[in-house]
């Protein structure tokens, strides 16, 4: 017997005509199996798209129906809308600008193709601003969610309008079925908790949808404005600045500064200053700037510098800066102007810190020059750098003292006398001598504690400290983020660090009053930043008692409502 011969089937033991005809059935049993196989693996998957992918609802006139706003005057507060649903949403790393539904006005009807589960008692049905809280209420709110609302507005023709939309998430906007623009939550919490969004109204019906994700409720209320009031706020939030990008290394045609927003605005423009930072003068200026290159001559461009960029309209203003060259140029510029000074002790520390955080943007790792993030990290570095040595150059000592705005700061460790940094914010209102209150961020949970706090995701976080920046200007109050030596868990702090950080402050820049039995009074009420780090747009009840502001959480039943959206956070910024 040969051991290598292959056994024969069952099928060769028939005789060749026997075995043609069982050869045809096996196959025929065969792709009948596969057939079958095929059909059950794909059951559920046709029958759950069958369940989910339409739900008819129809407009009967009565309690469903898509409410028209009249355009009686140039600001419309939206009074009426169409709530269709709010259903269960995953975290996602980026915006889903697809409709949940469609409005066939034609038969009146309204199509929902929402692939997730419908919110209990989540009905679709007309609401007011008088009832629409109440019904609101009464659902089954989740962790995550995304709701749709729609309203009617008829233009007599064609015009930009922007909508205002109280949201704190993130928001798409369509109108007659097509993306008419978005807002994201860290855009719209900036703005004190709005979304300015740019329209451009056709001539006619214009059905406008709105898809608002949240966590628990949502807000919804919406105005449209014709006035160009929330103009630069809608032109703004296309990018976080006018500026299309704020780093501009060649010299060519294609280095020279490009402002660009929503087209959607129409014609839209801002008089533009800007300022030279090192020298302090304005070396340019535009009457109506538009969409498109700040300078019209291809030969022209802005000498390598820092500069700042001034936008005003009738009623309101806003400015970025941004930087012509390479940054590493520019910076070993900088630190060599520096260097010919002989600054006071204090006002070293603060250039030491300002430089040691200069490096690490520019480190090969953290070096990403194309991000809009650290574009605005490098510049708003930069820019303190170049302001530091022209007051330097002006015969300033200690360049700390009473200069409002958002700053870092280095003191020395009574402990080691080793550099450490906190970052600090004046508001304009501080009149030197005068006690200001302050608000002290402690630092809560930091997984990495092998870079030091300058380096670290707080210091990191430029746009989040903005945001306080902004509120604390609101309010009149001063505000510090005093690092972490050690390795901070959940919600603890470090005493003598902040005592120390505070105290340097009390030295070197302002004044915020009696600084005996600071952590007797401060420690029991200071709130951990990331608590309510999206409070942005909130008024809670502040008290000042001596020299620290007092959160006081017992005043509050819940955390306040300033809660990121439901998508998955972005990645932590590495510098």
């Amino acid at each position: 017997m040969n051991p290598r011969a292959t056994p024969a089937s069952p099928l060769s033991a028939l005789p060749f005509s026997g075995r043609e005809a069982a050869s045809r059935r096996f196959v025929r049993v065969s792709l009948v199996l596969l057939f079958a196989l095929a059909t059950i693996a794909l059951l559920p998957t046709s029958l759950a798209a069958e369940e989910t992918a339409k739900m008819t609802v129809k407009l009967d006139g009565k309690t469903v129906f898509v409410p028209e706003i009249k355009l009686a005057r140039k600001v419309n507060p939206v009074t009426s809308f169409l709530f269709i649903g709010s259903w269960e949403s995953a975290a996602t790393a980026t915006v889903d600008q697809k409709s949940l539904c469609s409005l066939d006005l034609k038969n009146n009807t309204l199509i929902i193709a929402a692939p997730e589960k419908l919110l209990k008692d989540s009905k679709t049905r007309v609401l007011t601003q008088g009832n629409s809280t109440a019904f609101l209420d009464g659902i089954t709110w989740g962790r995550r969610q995304a709701s749709q609302f729609a309203f009617k507005v008829v233009s007599g023709r064609r015009q930009p309008a922007v909508m205002e939309l109280h949201t704190d998430s993130d928001t798409v906007i369509f109108n007659n079925g097509a993306v008419a623009g978005s807002v994201t939550a860290s855009g719209a919490i900036g703005a004190g908790g709005r979304g300015y969004l740019p329209v451009m109204l056709e001539a006619g019906e214009n059905i406008i949808n709105v898809k608002q994700y949240s966590r628990g409720e949502p807000r919804i209320r919406a105005t449209v404005y014709l006035d160009h009031s929330r103009d630069l706020q809608a032109a703004w939030q296309t990018q976080g600045g006018l500026l299309k990008k704020l780093v501009h290394v060649s010299q060519g045609r294609a280095g020279i500064p490009e402002l660009d927003w929503n087209p959607y605005l129409g014609n839209f423009s801002v008089t533009l200053e800007v300022r030279d930072v090192s020298t302090n003068n304005i070396i340019f200026r535009k009457e109506s700037a538009r969409r498109g290159k700040l300078l019209g001559d291809e030969t022209q461009n802005f000498v390598p510098g820092i500069y700042e960029a001034v936008y005003r309209t009738q009623n309101d203003s806003a400015s970025e800066y941004f930087m012509v060259g390479n940054p590493s140029d520019l910076f070993e510029e900088l630190k060599g102007k520096l260097s010919s000074h002989d600054p006071d002790a204090e006002s070293k520390l603060d250039i030491e810190a300002q430089l040691r955080r200069a490096g690490i943007l520019l480190a090969k790792d953290n070096y990403t020059i194309y991000d809009r993030l650290w574009q605005e990290k490098i510049t708003y570095t930069f820019s303190c750098l170049a302001t530091i040595e022209r007051r330097l150059e002006e015969g300033a000592v200690n360049i700390a003292k009473d200069q409002p705005g958002l700053h870092i700061r280095g003191f020395a460790s009574g402990a080691d006398d080793s550099l450490q940094a906190c970052r600090l914010f004046v508001p304009s209102n501080y009149k030197p001598g005068t006690p200001l209150p302050l608000l002290v961020l402690v630092a809560t949970t930091v997984t990495d504690t092998s870079r030091p706090f300058i380096e670290g995701p707080v210091m990191a976080d430029h746009r989040d400290a903005l945001l306080w920046a902004n509120y604390a200007e609101k309010h009149g109050f001063a505000l510090l983020w005093p690092g972490y030596r050690g390795n901070p868990k959940g919600y603890t702090y470090e005493a003598a660090r902040i005592d120390e950080a505070i105290r340097a402050v009390e030295k070197t820049t302002i004044s915020t009053g009696n600084a005996s039995a600071c952590m007797r009074l401060a420690a029991p009420d200071i709130m951990p930043g990331g608590w309510f780090r999206n409070m942005t747009g909130v008024s809670p009840p502040l008290s000042t008692t001596g020299r620290y502001l007092i959160l006081p959480p017992k005043n509050w039943s819940s955390p306040p409502r300033r809660r990121r959206n439901g998508l998955m956070p972005s990645a932590p910024s590495r510098a």
